[in-house]
């Protein structure tokens, strides 16, 4: 009846253990099945036991379901004692649903977990997710909802992110559904800041920074750190590990959270999103910069700008823009410069004003202190380059005019990977590059007045364009490129017809010696 909930490997799995039940000549009792249950240890063994459960609690929902016609039918069976013992039997089963197929596998001692590892218990989780699905409608009553408890919806929230390992698709949308059913507007906001991040993140995360007072506000005062706060590595891996599940707890919590909420209770969020920020394992770190940008989202801008959690967060995740080849794996560092950009792009954001002093300080450090110190250490990653590529565009955007002081140094950039000879050979980080390229065209174009700068920009991409046509791309990538490289060449067109004067110097001849230049400059004569 409510197959449906589960995935197709449950599914499969749910009609093996059906048919291995039919050839026994006994069925079992719910409370038998709740027994075997109790006992398991494994997450296969779970997960097997859970289908039998959710198969024995489907039928007695079906025929539940099959005498609701009858209005009669339903007064005699509440009524029937055999009845309310089977209703108090399935609630009885929340708790043990919750413990053992909810609860975390303990791994060894290895820190390294692989995502295979959670595999078998995704799936266990899934199924204890679905029994939880189909319990709650089975005990609700005309007169009074089944609602969970707290203790048991806090370790549904974990499965709330199905872009965690040990989250199927199937166990992210019964999470949500069943957190939705069991929390109204008035209960949501209590629970999260309460129970939840209060008495569960909170402790998890009981580290203290130096940059937070003990009641989670920016300290105004510059402090030492202790040997209690430089003693990280004395965590124990099992709190390394429930960092990583937390964190999806966290991310939920951060993602539904009100507006007016977090606008009162920041403070008590702030400690756990600096320290996942600032966690040594990637996984929890990428969580920690994406979370933040939840949370820069959610709380109202003024409140973060005059409680200086933004000079917080700025000195949090700064760090992480280092976090370059060779010390950092590129994959790695890959993952960690997006979000961590995002989120400082984002503070920059929360002052409207693009003309704002201390936005343009900034994101003029950003550009400084990020993108040309990451190029500097770097530059031979073509795809670090690309990030910084595409992030640079973004500075720009945001600074507009206000960019063309670091427009020398910007030119330097461009042309330093547009005129690689091996560029080519990964044509996403052209196509950045140029992208960059025209933004600056487009925002610093008063500038390109000064003598110097079109040639340089005209000198750039002539070199990228002979190196394209020289190059072997396939079709898609050489016109994808050979458009961005037009518009470049429009847009300083226009720049120069704008100030009443031809192409630059030589251009001409230039477009004689090398005719493969013409379709680039096509309005220069010949």
């Amino acid at each position: 009846m409510h197959e449906s909930l589960l995935g197709d490997c449950n599914r499969e799995r749910l009609r093996a253990v059906q048919a291995a039940g039919a050839s026994q000549k006994k069925d079992l009792s719910l409370p038998e099945i709740s027994s075997k249950l109790h006992d398991a240890a494994t997450p296969v063994a779970l997960r097997d036991i859970g289908l039998e459960l959710f198969h024995h609690v489907d039928a007695l929902l079906a025929t539940r379901a099959n005498g609701q016609e009858d209005q009669q039918s339903l007064s005699i069976e509440a009524s029937d004692p055999a009845f309310n013992e089977e209703s108090s039997h399935v609630r009885s089963l929340v708790d043990s649903v919750a413990q053992k197929l909810l609860k975390f596998p303990i791994f060894g001692t290895d820190t390294a977990i692989q995502d295979s590892d959670y595999a078998a218990h995704s799936l266990a989780a899934e199924v204890g997710l679905a029994l939880l699905a189909i319990i709650s409608p089975y005990c609700t009553s005309p007169s009074e909802p089944f609602l969970f408890d707290d203790a048991v919806l806090i370790r549904v929230v974990a499965y709330t992110d199905e872009n965690d390992a040990w989250t199927t698709k199937e166990s992210s949308r019964l999470a949500t559904r069943l957190l939705k059913s069991n929390l109204n507007d008035d209960r949501l906001d209590n629970f999260i800041t309460q129970r939840l991040v209060q008495d569960t993140l909170r402790p998890l995360f009981s580290k203290s920074s130096t940059r937070l007072t003990a009641s989670g506000r920016p300290s105004q005062i510059a402090q030492q750190p202790t040997g209690t706060q430089a003693r990280t590595s004395l965590d124990t891996v099992s709190q390394e590990r429930e960092k990583v599940h937390a964190a999806s707890s966290c991310k939920w919590a951060v993602m539904l959270c009100s507006q007016a909420t977090m606008g009162r209770q920041w403070p008590l969020f702030l400690p756990i999103l600096l320290s996942l920020a600032e966690d040594h394992n990637t996984a929890v770190r990428i969580k920690g910069l994406q979370i933040i940008g939840f949370f820069l989202d959610t709380c109202p801008a003024n409140v973060i700008l005059s409680a200086g959690v933004d000079n917080v967060i700025q000195d949090a995740v700064f760090p992480t823009l280092l976090f370059l080849p060779s010390t950092t794996p590129e994959s790695e560092s890959i993952e960690l410069l997006y979000p961590a950009y995002r989120v400082l792009l984002r503070i920059a954001q929360l002052d409207p004003d693009p003309k704002s002093l201390r936005r343009r300080r900034f994101l003029d450090k950003l550009l400084r202190d990020g993108v040309f110190a990451g190029h500097f250490h770097a530059s031979e990653y073509p795809r670090i380059v690309e990030v910084l590529m595409n992030i640079t565009k973004d500075i720009i955007l945001c600074l507009g005019f206000f960019s063309a002081k670091h427009l020398q140094n910007l030119l330097r950039l461009f042309a330093s990977t547009l005129s690689d000879p091996f560029v080519m050979s990964y044509p996403p980080l052209v196509s950045s590059t140029t992208e960059a390229l025209n933004a600056t065209l487009v925002n610093c174009w008063p500038r390109f007045s000064s003598p110097g700068y079109i040639d340089q920009a005209i000198h750039t991409i002539s070199l990228c364009w002979l190196n394209l046509k020289s190059s072997q791309l396939p079709p898609e990538d050489a016109d994808q490129i050979s458009a961005h490289l037009t518009r470049t060449s429009t847009i300083l067109q226009s720049l120069w017809v704008r100030e009443g004067s031809g192409p630059i110097a030589g251009l001409t001849a230039a477009l004689q010696i090398e005719p493969r230049l013409v379709d680039l400059f096509p309005s220069v004569p010949t």
